[in-house]
């Protein structure tokens, strides 16, 4: 099957991919309706999710492992990313996360980001681990729970800034100076 999108979203209020694996779909649009998505595994060909419209999203979970998708557009209700929800989306590098509270545990492991503002409170174990390509993180928003490994191995990090504090160069321990 080769299928790219799919239109009339507007009555799916739960998602589970299970059946559209191996579709080539590409790209998904959702209407207002949607309480609950479940994400997408690493057979779709993803390279978008746009969630923006879904204001009974509170949370995102589920998308790990897609290794196609770029670019994922959050509602302004959904103040969790939870565990692992796009670990190994390595071409993922645009998300909007300025009203996300909760980063879980690995939750954008190995992915493909530069530069991340963070309006957070709690960031998880592991969850920026192996951003190859993340050079500089902002946290804009007092912390009050910074995981010590929730950088580790990001081999190209040279710069925190945590509110008007540039943190460079970088010891093995900055997170304590937060």
């Amino acid at each position: 099957v080769n299928l790219s999108t799919i239109d009339n979203l507007d009555y799916v209020t739960c998602t589970d991919w299970g059946s559209l694996e191996n579709t080539g779909l590409t790209s998904l649009d959702f209407s207002s309706k949607l309480t609950r998505f479940a994400g997408a595994s690493n057979s779709l060909k993803l390279c978008s999710i746009d969630l923006s419209l879904c204001s009974g999203l509170s949370h995102v979970s589920g998308c790990s492992g897609c290794p196609s998708l770029t670019s994922v557009k959050l509602n302004d209700n959904i103040t969790e990313v939870r565990e692992e929800a796009f670990a190994n989306c390595t071409s993922l590098s645009s998300i909007n996360l300025d009203k996300v509270l909760y980063i879980g545990a690995e939750a954008f492991q190995n992915t493909g980001f530069t530069s991340v503002d963070l309006y957070t409170t709690t960031l998880g174990e592991r969850s920026f681990k192996a951003c190859s390509k993340l050079e500089s993180v902002t946290f804009n928003t007092d912390l009050s729970t910074v995981d010590s490994s929730a950088f580790l191995d990001c081999s190209k990090l040279k710069q925190v800034t945590y509110g008007k504090d540039i943190i460079t160069p970088l010891s093995q321990d900055y997170l304590k100076d937060l």
